[in-house]
């Protein structure tokens, strides 16, 4: 199994003949839940690159822009 408790941001990189494309996928989170499922590396980021996939297509058939969720803010007592 690979540690991956130093690394901050997952890099792919696909160099093409014509294109190149990159995207990164930090590993906080669902990468995380993943490696404990059991999930292999290369499985944990196919996992997260197929939530990737289905927002796209999402907003293609919709035709809409992403907008992500703002995050919630912690609550503070008074």
């Amino acid at each position: 199994m690979i540690n991956t408790g130093d690394i901050n941001v997952f890099l792919g990189l696909d160099v093409g003949k014509g294109e190149h494309h990159a995207t990164a996928v930090a590993p906080a989170g669902k990468y995380d839940k993943k490696i404990a499922q059991g999930k292999h590396h290369t499985q944990a980021l196919l996992c997260l690159a197929r939530r990737r996939a289905d927002v796209l297509f999402a907003m293609l058939r919709d035709g809409t822009f992403y907008e992500p969720e703002p995050e919630p803010q912690p609550i503070r007592a008074t």
